[in-house]
């Protein structure tokens, strides 16, 4: 079940809970995989959780989300708890934290920090070990407070570290905020290396007009595995996860594993900052009715009618150009997910040279990404009109025929989506 609240934030507060009618499934099952801190000795740990039948009286009567609150407040002293949320007044932050389990005196945390430099929420799940329920939940609150809320704090006293820009059709310029690398575990062998002066340069090609942009990086070796994943405002980047594999493999682990993390905060200056004319909800709503006239288009004519009607919905070309591209090539990400599929667009404009970007340097395709994919994984669509959707996707041309020369699907990768737009395209 989920829940959603905005009460205090214009950006909406989504409440994760796993639940049927308030009370926890018996078959409901969770893995995962997190960092746990017990007496300030760290592990990663890979755990199921399970509804238990019988609770600890003790673990019941305690209302863990009051607690998070009240640690909240204990840490950050110019906060004040307001109804469900821990709130910084003077800066505008709202924290709001959902406590998904506490068992075995292990707790995990879902913490939501809102404010009005972001489009969304910045999410962070913690997990935390102690030698009692509420030790556990203290070091998660301390996970949280030392590693995300600090550094947006420190953001907004704008003592950065260093500016950086990136390009869209103008410079855009942001001023970096990082942490220290922090994990679990030793290992010999390399120089530990700041990950941002791995990614900069990387990085910077993926900036857009965004306001800002949280970034994780999280690299990990086990015996067995190698793990790297980046993640930008929250959707990872799979080519600058791949970047950092040949890095963790080369470490040399003192013990069982190693792991390595580092935030980045990177926020735009006012100077080139310009404030979207289309809000998320904006863009979600003309997803929607795209996807209502992709799911009945019939013919190429049709198709051509349909750019149009969208023109006229979004009352903005460029907008309407990008629903108008992006919607068929999701369906074609969902309808062959075996594929591996990069992050990166190709710009076509009429007489000039296509150009390249990337999927994060854009507001509005998250939106749309993740309007189309809640709609096909919630509606349960027919495939004959997802097939019927695809039929407009470049992309899906290009997969049916490596399929018709013999090629496996999960051998395939594709670099990116193409679209179209006029030659007065506003890139926003």
């Amino acid at each position: 079940m989920i829940e959603q609240k905005g009460e205090h934030r214009k950006n909406n507060y989504v409440k994760l809970t796993v639940s049927d009618k308030g009370r926890w499934k018996e078959t409901e099952i969770c893995y995962i995989m997190f960092t746990i801190y017990n007496d300030n000795k760290r592990k990663m740990v890979s755990m199921v959780f399970r509804r238990k039948k019988h609770k600890n009286t003790a673990e019941e009567s305690i209302d863990f989300h009051a607690l998070v609150l009240e640690q909240l407040e204990h840490m950050c002293e110019e906060g004040q708890i307001l109804d469900d949320a821990f709130v910084l007044e003077a800066q505008d932050i709202y924290i709001y934290a959902d406590v998904i389990s506490v068992e075995h005196n292990v707790a995990q945390i879902v913490f939501q920090l809102h404010h009005e430099w972001l489009d969304d929420a910045i999410l962070e799940s913690v997990a935390a070990s102690g030698s009692n329920a509420q030790e556990a939940v203290t070091l998660a609150c301390e996970d949280f407070y030392q590693h995300t809320l600090q550094l947006y704090l420190r953001a907004l006293q704008g003592k950065a570290e260093e500016t950086v820009f990136g390009f869209t059709q103008l410079r855009h310029y942001f001023q970096v905020y990082r942490n220290e690398i922090h994990g679990i575990g030793k290992r010999e062998g390399l120089i530990e290396q700041d990950f941002w002066e791995m990614l900069k340069q990387k990085l910077q090609l993926r900036l857009g007009n965004k306001k800002a942009y949280w970034i994780k990086v999280f690299a990990s070796k086990t015996r067995s595995k190698v793990l790297c994943e980046v993640r930008i405002n929250g959707r990872e980047d799979s080519e600058l996860s791949e970047l950092l594999l040949p890095y963790a493999q080369n470490w040399d682990c003192i013990g069982s594993y190693h792991t390595e993390k580092q935030n980045f905060l990177l926020i735009q200056e006012e100077r080139s900052y310009e404030p979207s004319d289309f809000t998320g909800d904006n863009i979600r709503q003309y997803t929607r009715k795209a996807i209502k006239w992709y799911e009945k288009c019939g013919s190429k004519e049709e198709h051509r009618k349909l750019r149009e009607q969208l023109i006229r919905l979004c009352k903005d070309d460029s907008l309407a150009y990008e629903i108008f591209s992006f919607v068929p090539e999701i369906y074609c990400k969902y309808a062959y997910p075996k594929v591996e599929y990069g992050s990166r667009l190709f710009l076509i404009q009429k007489d000039q040279k296509t150009r390249e970007l990337y999927q994060s340097q854009l507001q509005s395709f998250s939106y749309i990404e993740e309007t189309v994919m809640e709609h096909l994984k919630r509606d349960h669509v027919n495939r004959s009109i997802v097939e019927n959707v695809i039929s407009f996707s470049a992309n899906a041309r290009a997969i049916q025929k490596a399929m018709d020369n013999g090629d496996a699907l999960d051998e395939l990768m594709i670099p990116g989506i193409g679209y179209y737009a006029r030659n007065d395209y506003i890139m926003r």
